[in-house]
């Protein structure tokens, strides 16, 4: 069989491989339907908050702040922020957290930072929705975009959720963030404010300038936690020697080699705990089929709560059609190359 006639035979074969296909919900469909459920309305108490302050928000779901204020602490992109404030981005955390294979009751160190505070609301959601117990904590800083606004924080977004019980758990610290995680790259005065405001509503202020210390103290408070999700990029998480890692997005399994340990992310790693890395968010949406800068999002919509089926029989012809072009194409070659030996003795 020719190549040329083999490839345009699968190529028929896969469009009705396509044509035949089917998709079912996931086993998990209803419980991820709750959790991203729960996130569109913990955005819709955010977006109505800052509607009712006059805090401006450039993005429909309340989820994204300014493009530069003086909390934030580097450029990131708009398209991230808006594609993570999809409510079904909660599903896609969901069966992340599937993965790490935990018992209710089971402790989870959870480290935010202020860049993508719809990551860190639907993580709360999704740990609660599954019994699991959040250990918690946080810092003030953000990249553009993210909840870099000095009235609301996403800690402060964090306590408005609890009075409103959409959340129960609570950040057991709260850092600067920014460089070296002591928020010397924000404005001293508007920092102090928020700290004093921040500790007001009963929030537990930690400063540090050694960052190696800082993370030792933290590791101290996650002790007991049995896997750790990370959300964002702050200092604590990945300081700037660590390696091995820096490609990985998702889950990340303990298995991986070659991990330094400075960071938290290390720290867990090498120690035998996954991580949940939320970080280059884009690519995470691509990989779950939930759409790049979604316009108005529903619950329910993208590829992430279902699993596509394909006719096994229409998959073994396609093999065999292959493997017949590229025996077919040899056998062809071998015949034109003995011709040409012949005719060349000939001569």
């Amino acid at each position: 069989m020719k190549l040329k006639l083999g490839g345009f035979i699968i190529l028929l074969l896969l469009v009705l491989l396509i044509a035949t296909s089917e998709q079912s919900k996931v086993n998990a469909y209803n419980d991820m339907i709750i959790v991203s459920t729960k996130s569109q309305e913990a955005f819709q108490i955010i977006r109505d908050y800052k509607l009712s302050h006059g805090i401006n928000s450039p993005h429909e779901s309340g989820m994204l702040g300014q493009d530069f204020t003086w909390l934030t602490t580097t450029l990131g992109s708009k398209e991230s922020k808006t594609t993570a404030a999809n409510p079904n981005f909660a599903a896609v955390i969901y069966l992340y957290v599937k993965q790490l294979d935990l018992e209710q009751g089971d402790y989870v160190a959870v480290n935010l930072s202020g860049s993508f505070p719809s990551l860190d609301i639907m993580t709360a959601i999704v740990l609660e929705q599954m019994g699991l117990v959040p250990v918690i904590q946080s810092s003030i800083g953000a990249s553009t975009y993210g909840a870099n606004d000095p009235e609301l924080t996403y800690i402060d977004m964090e306590n408005i959720l609890l009075e409103k019980g959409i959340i129960e758990s609570k950040s057991i610290l709260f850092s600067n963030g920014g460089h070296n995680d002591t928020g010397s790259d924000m404005d001293k005065t508007i920092l102090n404010e928020i700290v004093l405001r921040l500790e007001s509503l009963g929030y537990t202020h930690y400063y540090e300038d050694d960052l190696e210390i800082n993370i030792d103290t933290r590791m101290t408070y996650f002790a007991e936690t049995k896997a750790l999700i990370n959300v964002g990029g702050n200092m604590v998480s990945q300081t700037k020697t660590d390696f091995g890692y820096f490609d990985q997005h998702g889950y990340v399994s303990s298995t991986l080699r070659n991990v330094s340990t400075n960071g938290l992310i290390g720290r867990f790693l090498s120690t035998n705990r996954d991580v949940i890395h939320l970080l280059d968010i884009k690519s995470i949406a691509l990989e779950a089929g939930l759409p790049i800068d979604p316009v108005r999002p529903q619950v329910g919509e993208g590829q992430v709560y279902y699993t596509t089926y394909y006719d096994i029989k229409i998959i073994v012809l396609i093999w065999i059609v292959a493997l017949l072009s590229i025996i077919g194409e040899y056998n062809d070659r071998r015949i034109k190359e003995k011709n040409a030996v012949a005719r060349y003795i000939s001569t």
